[in-house]
């Protein structure tokens, strides 16, 4: 599957399409000096090399939908964006992660890709979308928040490959619930019961 949209700041098009064993090099290209960026992620290797990458890609990627985030005007890779299914939860509720290369930020890329992949979840029929972010993302934050994510609070996260327990925002989007609704309207019981026990929120 190949979505494709505009990017508003850049007005450039962005292209989806599923990640490949050969993207590594591209993200080693983007993330491999960067590692204030990678360690924003839970489950990004570091240092990262093309073998870490690839075994990304083979992971994480592929147990879920994953997409290489590309300017469609000539293919430049900028990113990587997906959907993974929470295992905890009930079906219909999927995990919402992505990264824009340092290179291509404050272009609208992110906001973008984000865009392009809530219709991904729709055509796939997810009742249910969760994020998590570190909390001085405000860059991320922002996005979620633009596109009616509604923060569901805060919780420690177990993160093996960043020493442990690390604090994150919790933030989740009810896919059934129109927009001008979404701020007073009720969490679907699935997100309700995937949520933290009250002693890990904060």
């Amino acid at each position: 599957m190949t979505v494709e949209g505009s990017a508003s700041r850049s007005g450039s098009l962005i292209r989806l399409r599923p990640s490949a064993d050969g993207d590594a090099a591209f993200m080693v290209d983007l993330l491999g000096e960067d590692r204030e960026s990678v360690m924003r992620m839970a489950r990004m290797p570091w240092p990262l090399n093309e073998d870490g990458a690839r075994h990304w890609l083979r992971t994480v990627g592929a147990s879920g939908t994953t997409f290489a985030v590309l300017r469609a005007e000539d293919r430049a890779y900028v990113g990587c964006i997906g959907l993974w299914p929470i295992a905890e939860a009930d079906g219909g509720v999927a995990e919402l992660g992505y990264w824009i290369g340092r290179t291509y930020w404050n272009q609208g890329y992110a906001s973008a890709a984000v865009k392009l992949v809530l219709e991904v979840a729709r055509r796939q029929g997810l009742d249910c979308l969760q994020a998590t972010v570190k909390p001085d993302n405000a860059v991320s934050r922002h996005i979620l928040e633009k596109y009616d994510f509604v923060l569901a609070g805060e919780r420690l996260q177990h993160q093996p490959l960043r020493g442990g327990e690390q604090t994150v925002l919790v933030y989740e989007r009810d896919m059934e619930v129109r927009q001008a609704d979404h701020d007073r309207a009720p969490m679907r019981e699935a997100l309700r019961r995937r949520r933290p026990r009250d002693r890990e929120m904060r």
